[in-house]
């Protein structure tokens, strides 16, 4: 129980006479004189002052040396507690050296939520995704495992925070920091990153809204735009092929990264629970689960055709000088590309689609370039990985989805 305001001077005093040496055993308190006084000087000294007539005075000067220096302490006291506390706002746990400036929201903005079935609802995700406040080094909590699956999941691994069982440790370290800034630099040009294109290395407003979005935690996305009119076709094909050169950068280091946890030797329970977006990708487009004999070298595979089309050395021709290619099976049956032993083309169809659409039909086509042979048609007949690897269709799709966009953005690839 709190001790009473009035009490707090004379135990302050009491304290600091036993800092400074002084011969006390307990609290002041208003007690005889003669007692007070054996109490500081001892017993013995008290009885040979009994032996003589000085011991009234000697008390009387003692106890009103005392009472001025009570007194004196008292007003300090009493002066301190008037004085307003001096409080710091404390700082964000940040090791960098720079300030960081934080984000403040609208009230309108506070009231957008975290999407995904990942992330939705965790009180302290919600607060991160707020800035009220960032999640930062120092912090530990299931919160914190959940960032980090998404980071691993992401393409980001945390191997000194895995545990032997393949769970993550829930431990915002270095590492996890480290991992934070490399995923802002990532997605720089989202926002996730300051005005100096510098990572801070906080999961804040931005940060944590990507994550939420590779998680599933988007909104329905309209496809994007066709590209403004009277970009040329060659144009177009250039920024088509940098979205799709962009999509397997990113997919082929999620696939990096699974590769090296299996390696490592985690578990099918730690795989789906570090890697949920890539297992469910996996799922979806390979026909793979992490519980299969063969994942490991499935894995491999993917990673390997992944690899393969990114560096896939073919030009890519377009209208006019595709046309006469275009004009024959079976560029007639889809009118947005075709492949020849020559390499990738693209259609006039091609210039008539949304950007989205063509990122597709290019990742679609290099497939057909590195040797895959079955069409969207053949996606139902897929039972087995074996079989998506000769789907140039299902790997395409397998790639978008691991970018985080959406898929089947074109009705016929």
């Amino acid at each position: 129980m709190r001790a009473p305001k009035q009490d707090r001077p004379r135990e302050r005093i009491y304290s600091s006479l036993v800092l400074s040496g002084t011969a006390v055993s307990a609290p002041i308190h208003h007690t005889h004189p003669l007692l007070r006084l054996h109490r500081t000087i001892g017993n013995q000294s008290v009885q040979r002052l009994l032996r003589t007539n000085k011991v009234t005075r000697i008390a009387q000067l003692l106890i009103g040396s005392a009472s001025a220096v009570i007194q004196r302490k008292c007003a300090e006291c009493a002066d301190e507690e008037k004085k307003p506390i001096q409080t710091k706002p404390e700082p964000l746990v940040h090791t960098d050296a720079a300030p960081i400036t934080i984000q403040r929201l609208t009230a309108a903005e506070k009231q957008e939520n975290l999407k995904s079935l990942k992330y939705a609802g965790n009180s302290r995700l919600e607060a991160a995704f707020d800035n009220s406040p960032p999640m930062g080094l120092g912090e530990s909590g299931d919160p914190v495992r959940l960032v980090q699956e998404g980071l691993v999941a992401a393409g980001f691994p945390l191997p000194r925070s895995t545990k032997p069982s393949g769970e993550l440790d829930g431990s915002f370290g270095n590492e996890t920091r480290d991992a934070v800034k490399a995923f802002q630099t990532t997605f720089a040009n989202e926002g996730l990153v300051d005005r100096n294109g510098q990572p801070d290395g906080l999961v804040g407003r931005h940060t944590m809204g990507k994550l939420d979005e590779l998680a599933g935690g988007s909104a329905p996305v309209p496809p994007q735009p066709q590209q403004p009119p009277g970009t040329s076709a060659q144009n177009q094909v250039a920024t088509a092929n940098a979205a799709r050169l962009a999509a397997l950068n990113f997919a082929s280091a999620s696939m990096l990264a699974l590769q090296q946890a299996v390696a490592g030797g985690l578990d099918a329970a730690g795989i789906r629970t570090a890697f949920p977006t890539v297992v469910a990708a996996m799922d979806r487009w390979l026909k793979a689960k992490p519980e299969d004999s063969d994942f490991a070298t499935t894995v491999q595979t993917t990673l390997s055709l992944l690899n393969q089309n990114l560096g896939a050395s073919s030009g890519i021709g377009f209208p006019p000088a595709s046309d006469a290619i275009c004009s024959v099976s079976p560029c007639l049956l889809s009118g947005f590309g075709c492949t020849d032993s020559a390499g990738v083309n693209v259609c006039q169809g091609f210039l008539t689609i949304n950007l989205d659409c063509q990122r597709d039909v290019l990742l679609h086509e290099f497939n057909h370039f590195i040797g895959m042979h079955n069409e969207r048609a053949d996606r139902g007949s897929i039972t087995k990985p074996a079989d998506a690897f000769d789907n140039a269709d299902s790997m395409a799709e397998f790639v978008t989805e691991l970018a985080g966009s959406p898929t089947d953005r074109c009705s016929s690839p």
